[in-house]
């Protein structure tokens, strides 16, 4: 595998991270974007929107999302476990994260509803589908998800 990087990046350090968190080591390229190498026709091969970080596989498929590219790393070595021991646990944390959240204000990204809200309703929207609703002491979470069941876009 190759991790076809960018050293100042956000999303490519968050898969720096995870692999130093698990012990595992991988061959790096680092991208010059500066000097447009992730335009360049050869890297759009890898990934066409031109963004960073690209997991490259030994077959030839690349991964090109950094949260993709963790989820991957994290089910390809599952210790320790990053994202969670099971799916439900997954969910879990996540929701214990909002629920903290959403303790001082109404909308997850600040005072106002936005992409963010509407991201994490449509999933919880999902959750329910399949029996996993937030448990009774994310009462955050309940009032948020509730207020937001009422506007009149919800069932957009």
């Amino acid at each position: 595998m190759i991790l076809h990087d960018l050293t100042p990046g956000m999303h490519p350090r968050r898969v720096r991270i995870l692999l130093a968190e698990k012990g595992v080591a991988i061959e790096r390229r680092e991208v010059d974007a500066m000097a447009g190498a992730n335009a360049a026709p050869a890297f759009r091969t890898l990934n066409p929107l031109g963004k960073l970080p690209v997991l490259e596989l030994d077959d030839g498929s690349t991964i090109s999302e950094s949260l993709a590219i963790c989820r991957y790393l994290d089910a390809l070595h599952p210790e320790p476990p990053l994202m969670g021991r099971s799916p439900r646990a997954r969910a879990l944390e996540t929701m214990a994260w909002l629920d903290r959240e959403l303790a001082e204000r109404s909308f997850i990204a600040g005072s106002h509803y936005s992409m963010a809200d509407i991201v994490a309703q449509c999933a919880l929207v999902l959750g329910k589908a399949v029996a996993l609703r937030p448990p009774p002491e994310f009462g955050h979470l309940s009032r948020w998800f509730s207020e937001l069941a009422a506007r009149p876009t919800a069932r957009a």
